[in-house]
């Protein structure tokens, strides 16, 4: 996926900057570290990272202030392409990690921190060798290509993210785990296009639009967990086309996948009734990722149930090869559940037990999504 910038050119002079950008004048500002290239912002008390006179060392570390002046943003392809760049340090005053900021560096991770409220366009895009990022709770937009084309393996996106943009995570191919935050209401256009490492994931409650190939080419995806009712599916090709893939231009596969959803909730109809056709424009052999009742029982009554031999155990019952998570917690004020054990009901049936908690005056549990 190709996502068009603007390169910034300067001009140097003594190693003294003297272009001007956008109204702004853009100078050097001298560290322990170095020289960083940098511009007024218009408030004159804070200044936006362009770049970098001397060569960029390979762990650089970001200054608060330069000159007097926070630092508050890392400009446009600042540091873009600098492939000996493995580590960068951040300070918290920065709220905005320009496009391209990051683009095709050499990065292996990042920590992004907490203050920094928009990752633009292409932020860490093509960073191939990065294989972990730390998005802070006060992020609340992630540009299109963000994160795409990196090494990625396992992503958390916070609660006070709202929207992914287009691509945002697009060709990871070794991401095999994403947790999307509750407040994620769009996943857009080919936001995890061809991610053929990712094999389950759980659709936020809030989540109402699913964008056109939001999902295409994630070959082994088997289970998507909605949390809430069925969003809308964009589409400008094929019916539901979110969930599209083929490997090969004349023969289409199209994913078994199953679609969870829970009891109450509504719009099903659309992930059951439509049909998609192949790239050659033959029928497919299968619907479009037919929708399955989530369901599961804990059995309250019966002789496997309650406290036997030093044991507490119950029988969860529900649709055959269903996948659940058992969960526990000793207090529900606090909210702190905790996994016990990830299985799939291979019968329909399963008895779970554990040692009795004589230190616990009450025990609660529950199933939930694994």
């Amino acid at each position: 996926m190709v996502f068009q910038r603007i390169n910034q050119w300067c001009f140097g002079l003594n190693n003294i900057l003297a272009a001007i950008i956008l109204g702004a004048t853009l100078v050097a500002g001298t560290t322990a570290q170095g020289a960083f290239t940098y511009m007024a912002n218009t408030d004159s008390v804070s200044v936006t990272i362009t770049g970098y006179t001397d060569s960029v060392p390979d762990d650089l570390v970001i200054p608060p202030k330069i000159n007097g002046l926070t630092v508050t943003a890392i400009g446009e392809g600042a540091f873009g392409e600098v492939n000996n760049l493995t580590n960068v340090t951040i300070p918290n005053t920065v709220t905005t990690i320009g496009e391209a900021a990051f683009n095709a560096a050499g990065l292996t991770s990042v920590t992004i921190p907490y203050g920094v409220t928009n990752i633009s366009d292409a932020a860490f895009e093509d960073c191939e060798n990065m294989t972990n990022a730390i998005i802070p709770a006060s992020v609340t937009t992630i540009g299109p290509g963000a994160f795409s084309d990196t090494a990625l393996t396992d992503v958390t996106i916070p609660n006070s993210v709202a929207n992914l943009g287009d691509g945002a995570l697009s060709s990871c191919h070794d991401l095999t785990n994403v947790s999307l935050g509750s407040g994620v209401t769009s996943i857009a256009h080919a936001t995890f296009v061809g991610d053929f490492m990712l094999q389950t994931i759980k659709i936020p409650a809030a989540v109402t639009n699913l964008g056109d190939i939001a999902f295409e080419d994630c070959s082994i995806l088997t289970d998507v967990f909605f949390l809430g009712n069925a969003p809308n599916v964009e589409s400008t090709t094929f019916p539901n086309t979110a969930f599209y893939g083929f490997h090969d231009m004349q023969i289409s596969n199209y994913y078994t996948a199953t679609a969870y959803y829970l009891p109450g909730t509504t719009g099903w109809d659309q992930f059951m009734t439509n049909t998609l056709m192949s790239a050659t424009g033959d029928s497919p052999t299968n619907e479009f990722v037919p929708a399955v009742l989530w369901n599961p029982t804990i059995q309250t009554t019966g002789t496997n149930f309650g406290v036997q031999n030093g044991q507490y155990g119950f029988n969860v019952t529900a649709t055959t090869n269903l996948p659940i998570a058992i969960e526990a917690c000793d207090d529900l004020t606090q909210s702190n559940w905790v996994v016990l054990q990830r299985l799939t009901l291979t019968n329909g049936l399963y008895h779970f037990s554990e040692t009795f908690h004589t230190n616990a005056p009450t025990r609660f549990y529950r199933i939930g999504f694994p």
